[in-house]
């Protein structure tokens, strides 16, 4: 079952708020922006898992393990909302609305350590 991540906790005062939203240790932090009505992921990590944060906008997620014919679970990730992809997990996402997330993986995410993990599917996950 897709859960959401508990956040850290929020800290307000005068000077404004802090929210951790990660709280250990991780190998690489990113920004994605994606567009309205666009779908991305279609793919699983060896040993990389990430959390998934979304900053504004709205994130339709998919996720079942490799090799499962089950239908994917489904959640729907909202603005303050975060969600964990662990290793071994097919996973797609879908923006309904233009979209800002933040990513923190468990490896370093340049592009030479993600292309080494991932594992890109021959067909889209079946969401339908």
């Amino acid at each position: 079952m897709i859960e959401l991540t508990k956040l850290g906790e929020r800290y307000s005062g005068n000077r404004g708020e802090i929210l951790n939203l990660l709280e250990r240790e991780c190998g690489g932090v990113g920004i994605i922006w994606s567009k309205a009505g666009s779908r991305r992921s279609d793919h699983s990590h060896v040993a990389d898992g990430h959390w998934l944060y979304v900053l504004s906008g709205k994130m339709e997620y998919w996720e079942r393990p490799v090799g499962s014919v089950e239908k994917p679970e489904h959640a729907t990730v909202n603005e303050g909302e975060m969600v964990w992809t662990g290793p071994g997990i097919e996973h797609a996402t879908i923006f309904p609305v233009d979209t800002v997330l933040i990513s923190m993986s468990l490896r370093p995410r340049d592009k030479s350590h993600h292309e080494q993990d991932v594992v890109r599917l021959a067909e889209p996950l079946p969401i339908g």
